[in-house]
């Protein structure tokens, strides 16, 4: 179990330091020797990401990564966040929903997966539903400054400068305190 542990810690330490190839190697260690962690999946989808961002894996072997670990631990909100992202990253937007839908119903507060289904509300042209989202955001973590800006967007898609104009103001407060 120590190496197990050590192997999950260490990997994260190359993972947090963009090191991708370093921690899959570390979290593959940990599959090979317990394929049943859950934690070794995700951190391996999760550094498998990282890669694509620098154009160097796909998503598709994160996202399986990020299925087998949701097959060892299917209530965990964060992993259906994670696997949403990647999903939207393919264009595959409403399977990408499903994710964030699964992981709001798994906590409710979980702003993270409100915002990134508003942004995929938002891409559908849904700016009313996209809207609602963002103010869920807001009520759950109002200086957040991003959100401001994907709500100002989307009231600006409905034509409405005066109330965009309000939540960029808001952006530009908040991102430059």
């Amino acid at each position: 179990m120590d190496e197990v542990n050590d192997l999950l810690d260490e990997g994260y330490v190359f993972y947090a330091q963009c090191h991708y190839d370093e921690a899959i190697k570390c979290y593959d260690k940990v599959i090979n020797l317990n394929p049943d962690n859950f934690e070794a999946w995700y951190y391996k989808g999760e550094a498998v990401y990282g890669q694509c961002r620098w154009g160097e894996n796909s998503y598709d072997e994160s996202i399986s990564c990020y299925d087998e670990a949701l097959k060892l631990n299917p209530d965990d909100y964060v992993i259906w966040l994670s696997k949403g992202i990647a999903l939207s990253e393919k264009d595959l937007s409403s399977e990408a929903m499903t994710c964030f839908d699964k992981a709001i119903e798994l906590k409710s507060d979980y702003f993270e997966a409100w915002h990134n289904n508003g942004n995929m509300l938002f891409r559908f042209g849904l700016y009313d539903e996209a809207i609602d989202c963002y103010d869920e955001v807001i009520r759950l973590n109002p200086n957040g400054w991003s959100i401001w800006d994907d709500k100002g967007r989307a009231l600006l898609a409905k034509g409405l400068e005066d109330e965009a104009n309000i939540c960029f103001d808001k952006y530009h407060k908040i991102y430059t305190e």
